[in-house]
């Protein structure tokens, strides 16, 4: 059994695969083409695996992100009930910065002409007050497709609780016109939230004709290539899904690419005996950061397409994790006020980074990176891209050493120090100001750049010991061979714990678990392989926000909600450092997790790439490090580090897609697995 993943990224496009009987770990890394197949075509070739050969194929891509972040969707319309066109314009009266006073919420993806009221109405209780008016309706929709409207989202009032209305919809749609794509918010997510609701319908139109244009692209090419096994489409919570079931729901993969990395650094952390970790993944565009807490990869339902106050949100659980502009392509400038920044703008694959000689002229993170001694200008992705010192050295020197007063030198560190402060900031987000200790984490650093800044970022937070993964630079197209197909299903029903019978919360299960298994049984997996999760999502009476809380005790009796609500007391004292045992609780939603279970690689079977049995240095060079300025530091090729290795810093270990940076009198040794472990004892 032959599986490939692959993630398309901004800058580069990279390709793992797997034979299930030599044990063999193949890795490609191609420059992401302007049209986003000519990387991954290129990734494949690379690889010299034959697609006929192959039973699955994992796919990430940033299509859907990007489609609404750079406002390049199809033209949509709203259904909505009458009288709530503008919940999408009127939003949140959250401010995220109340000293901004420039802030304005983003301009919405449905113009207001284009959000229609339809005549209905349907209670919370789920009870229809005021029947859908069809004729109405359809003259509305009529109306909407002459104007050469593509797409049509459908999010109706209380549709949560009962969407007959919306089926009606959604069948009228079709009649009128087959080709036009049909969000229905029932069918994505049956949740509360008006705002948050509408808003996740909507994305998924907005993005739906531009994401299927590129399954189909991908499933013809694999088609033609001799491709007849399993195509999955990796999900922005942590699982994957059939292509056939992306192109109705693209908005479940935006974070499609990024999931996969912290997928990867769970089964590392959990092979290697670590409960706790942070996912730090710095590429070419961006660094992510998310973590793994007990084992278990963080999920929230509060992600929002873009900025946070500037951006859409989608309301699915997503992989938790935060996303910041500081990737190896991320250019460095003095703005307006005359402030010394680094991204969120980047060089992306095309141009590049100055030092790719590819036409610019800005400096970048890896132009720094190249300047400071860190890098190898014959050795970048194997020595298939040779970068120009020079360039780089003037990209520095014209944009920033000169108008900022600064020597070259000081010029790229100052870019390699500023990145390096953002990207501990956003480590600091996700632990400090949610309660934890960034010490009781292990870092796992994969990425591009990873590697090269992780000890920086990591000794800003006192995090002690580094882990680099196998094939870093490959790491979260790797992290999805261990991805399973996942999907969610839940009902809002507000109710507190204690007034809800235990056998009509079973039975409410019951159905949910009907639905999911045949929905997955028809992705083609059999009831052997299919597992099913229970979670409650509750809160204290008279709040407003939730957590969720597993509920795996069967059958539902009062034990049992007894033992939920124990279990809610723990989880809100660990998040919020208190909580309040003798207040009732209360139920919001029932959530059910359904899983279809892949083969998977064992972590510790994979066949690494043999080498000698000393670490020799292959050369030396000099390499910047603060308070020691160039200082010479010898150069290994991580193919030839073995087991029980053992290198005290300063040292640079070469491959062909990552460089790790060792700092003075931190050591660095390698595990059975090839993994990189590095204990920050140094200054």
């Amino acid at each position: 059994m032959i599986r490939i993943a692959t993630d398309v990224g901004g800058t580069f496009t990279d390709l793992v695969a797997f034979d299930e009987e030599t044990k063999h770990l193949t890795a490609t890394k191609a420059s992401t083409s302007l049209d986003i197949t000519g990387g991954l075509v290129e990734s494949i070739e690379k690889s010299r695996v034959a697609l006929n050969s192959v039973d699955f194929f994992l796919h990430g891509s940033t299509i859907a992100i990007n489609t609404v972040i750079e406002r390049k969707g199809a033209r949509t319309a709203l259904l909505t009930t009458e009288g709530f066109e503008d919940v999408i314009e009127i939003g949140r009266g959250n401010i995220p910065n109340s000293f901004d006073l420039l802030f304005s919420t983003p301009e919405p993806l449905i113009a207001a002409g284009l959000r229609l009221g339809i005549k209905e109405r349907v209670l919370y209780t789920g009870d229809i007050r005021r029947d859908l008016d069809v004729e109405d309706a359809r003259a509305k929709i009529r109306r909407l497709l002459d104007q050469g409207i593509q797409t049509i989202a459908i999010c109706l009032l209380h549709s949560y609780a009962n969407p007959v209305h919306e089926i009606i919809l959604e069948k009228i749609i079709r009649e009128l016109d087959p080709s036009c794509f049909v969000s229905v918010s029932s069918t994505i997510l049956r949740q509360y939230r008006e705002y948050e609701r509408s808003s996740t319908a909507i994305l998924n139109a907005y993005v739906g004709p531009k994401v299927s244009v590129y399954l189909d692209g991908l499933k013809s090419y694999l088609a033609k290539s001799g491709f007849r096994g399993n195509a999955l489409l990796m999900q922005s919570n942590g699982g994957t899904m059939s292509l056939h079931v992306a192109k109705g729901q693209p908005c479940r993969t935006m974070e499609s690419g990024p999931v996969g990395g912290t997928i990867g650094a769970s089964q590392l952390a959990r092979s290697m005996g670590f409960e706790n970790a942070i996912a730090f993944d710095m590429g070419g565009t961006t660094a992510k950061v998310s973590t793994i807490q007990k084992g278990t990869v963080s999920l929230t339902d509060g992600y929002t397409v873009g900025a946070y106050g500037h951006g859409f949100p989608l309301q699915l659980p997503v992989v938790d994790i935060l996303e910041v502009g500081s990737g190896g392509g991320s250019i460095a400038h003095v703005d307006e006020t005359g402030a010394f920044k680094v991204g969120p703008q980047s060089a992306g694959a095309v141009p590049g980074p100055a030092c790719y000689r590819q036409g610019n002229v800005r400096p970048t993170v890896t132009d720094a990176d190249l300047v400071l001694g860190r890098l190898n200008p014959s050795y970048f992705l194997g020595g298939e891209i040779q970068l120009g010192l020079r360039e780089a050295e003037q990209a520095i020197q014209s944009s920033l050493a000169e108008t900022l007063g600064l020597d070259l030198i000081q010029a790229a560190y100052g870019i390699v120090k500023l990145a390096d402060t953002h990207m501990a900031h956003a480590v600091g987000v996700m632990t400090v100001e949610r309660g934890y200790d960034p010490r009781d984490f292990v870092m796992v650093a994969y990425g591009g750049a990873g590697p090269c800044h992780a000890v920086s970022v990591a000794r800003e937070l006192a995090i002690k010991r580094i882990v680099i993964p196998y094939l870093p630079g490959n790491f979260s197209a790797f992290g999805m061979l261990f991805a399973d197909v996942k999907h969610e299903y839940v009902l809002s029903t507000v109710n507190l714990l204690g007034r809800i019978d235990a056998q009509e919360l079973e039975s409410a299960y019951t159905d949910l678990e009907r639905q999911a298994v045949a929905a997955v049984q028809k992705e083609g997996f059999e009831l052997k392989d299919i597992v099913l999760k229970r979670a409650l999502e509750m809160r204290y009476e008279g709040q407003e926000f939730t957590l969720v809380v597993p509920f795996a005790d069967r059958p539902i009796d009062e034990r049992a909600k007894a033992n939920v609500k124990s279990h809610f007391d723990a989880a809100y004292d660990i998040r919020y450092g208190h909580s309040f045992p003798a207040s009732a609780g209360e139920v919001v939603s029932l959530r059910l997790e359904v899983y279809g279970l892949l083969p998977k690689p064992e972590m510790n079977s994979i066949v690494l790439e043999g080498g000698q049995k000393t670490a020799i240095s292959r050369s030396e060079r000099k390499v910047y490090f603060e308070g020691r300025g160039f200082t010479p530091c010898p150069i290994f090729r991580r193919m030839n580090l073995t087991e029980e290795t053992k290198i005290e810093g300063p040292a640079i270990i070469e491959e062909p897609a990552s460089t790790t940076v060792v700092h003075p009198g931190d050591v660095l040794t390698v595990d059975k697995m090839g993994n990189l472990l590095i204990d920050l004892t140094g200054n």
